[in-house]
């Protein structure tokens, strides 16, 4: 187990808060394939609450206002866990054109009325591809199902999903994105990001 302190400190206040937080390295849940990434699983955290970290954010008089801070801390967490081509169930990015691609995460649903919501293709070159909303199977928050342009050509490919989705009937007001390298033929795409 880990122990370490952490100690909130302000320029302008000259009290100090110290507070003791133990937690486990353990592996990622995220990144399962990658043993070497590891998070920390709190096993304590003290008392220090969110309206505490926003009254010394002000104090320390940071130049962010308090709406922006909010809305770092209580967004969720958008992102691609992991993806299988339906057509040979590979989960290593690779895809078949013409078949269903499954994307599995967090906060995917394609939702929103601004004109970039959606699901885009880019290929190396630059070439855009927007799925028209038929293309989209299965829309749900953890898991997305779309059937790939059936004239993909072979290459790598930016698969990108953009949303407004907030869960809670909620919607954003500016639109959020999370990509993944997909592989028609060839190679496995390189995912720096998994």
């Amino acid at each position: 187990m880990l122990e370490h302190r952490l100690l909130i400190v302000t320029k302008k206040r000259p009290h100090i808060m110290e507070h003791i937080l133990k937690a486990w390295l353990v592996d990622n849940s995220i990144t399962t394939d990658n043993k070497e990434d590891k998070i920390l699983l709190s096993e304590t955290v003290g008392n220090v609450t969110l309206s505490d970290i926003y009254r010394l954010m002000r104090a320390e008089d940071t130049g962010l206002r308090e709406e922006a801070i909010r809305s770092a801390t209580s967004q969720p967490w958008m992102y691609i866990a992991g993806s299988e081509d339906a057509a040979t169930r590979a989960g290593n990015g690779s895809c078949t054109p013409g078949r269903n691609y499954v994307l599995n995460g967090r906060m995917l649903k394609i939702a929103g009325s601004d004109p970039s919501v959606g699901i885009t293709l880019t290929s190396q070159s630059g070439s855009l591809i927007k799925l028209t909303a038929d293309m989209i199977a299965v829309n749900n928050p953890s898991q997305l199902i779309i059937l790939l342009p059936a004239d993909l050509t072979v290459g790598t490919y930016e698969l990108r999903v953009t949303t407004q989705y907030a869960g809670g009937g909620k919607a954003l007001k500016t639109p959020r994105s999370v990509s993944k390298l997909i592989t028609v033929g060839g190679d496995e795409p390189e995912n720096p990001s998994e």
